[in-house]
């Protein structure tokens, strides 16, 4: 995050795009279905249902996690994204990011970001 907020936050406000001042922050989160699953897949090429076998996981952080927009169980990650706007810009730029497990919720996930967030913004306050 040091590399976003020097760069795309400093450079936004340098450029008139962000007021600090007059700035609004908005949040929510979605789930990032992995295609993958928490078993796996066998490297060796035996033919034998043998759990003990070596395996590959292209996704250790995801979990299984309910899905509330599509009613289901998936195997995902959790992204969360907070957004600022100004009431004198139309733009609305992304402030902070955060990749977590699938099984954490998102009221949880937006507690911690509004705290990581204005920590290293030294906002004094933070709104909702």
């Amino acid at each position: 995050m040091p590399f976003y907020n020097s760069c795309c936050l400093t450079e936004s406000q340098r450029r008139g795009l962000l007021d600090k001042n007059h700035l609004f922050v908005a949040g929510d989160g979605t789930k990032l279905p992995v295609h993958g699953n928490a078993y796996g897949k066998k490297v060796c090429s035996c033919y034998v249902r043998n759990y003990d076998c070596k395996r590959y996981y292209n996704a250790p952080g995801a979990s299984i996690s309910y899905d509330s927009y599509r009613d289901t169980y998936i195997y995902s990650h959790s992204l969360y994204q907070m957004t600022s706007c100004s009431t004198d810009h139309t733009l609305e730029l992304p402030a902070y990011l955060l990749m977590t497990t699938g099984c954490r919720h998102g009221s949880v996930t937006a507690n911690f970001g509004i705290n990581r967030i204005t920590q290293r913004n030294r906002c004094g306050q933070s709104r909702l």
